[in-house]
């Protein structure tokens, strides 16, 4: 089962974000990594600081707990990819793999 943790940030005692990341493992290297649940931050934010501390949040929770490594994601085709992906490539995340879905 995995483990589930979660950050929330706040600007005057309001919520404008929260990332939940969950515990998994990679096969291919039997070691423990942090992956991406979700991360959503009120569109009035988007832009701020309160995204980037979210994820130096969970960046610093990973190295104190010596997981190998974060995964996050961002969905093709959706108003804020392109936006997301170089947010993670400025923030040193590199391209891991290409996901494939069929609608039925």
């Amino acid at each position: 089962a995995n483990v589930l943790f979660g950050w929330a940030s706040f600007c005057k005692s309001k919520m404008t974000g929260v990332l939940l990341a969950a515990e998994d493992q990679l096969v291919w290297k039997k070691v423990l990594f942090l992956k991406e649940v979700m991360w959503y931050t009120l569109p009035e934010h988007r832009g701020s600081t309160s995204s980037i501390r979210l994820l130096k949040c969970l960046e610093n929770f990973a190295k104190e707990k010596k997981y190998h490594s974060i995964m996050m994601g961002t969905i093709s085709g959706t108003p804020n990819h392109d936006r997301m992906h170089k947010f993670y490539l400025k923030n040193k995340f590199q391209p891991m793999e290409n996901s494939y879905i069929k609608t039925l």
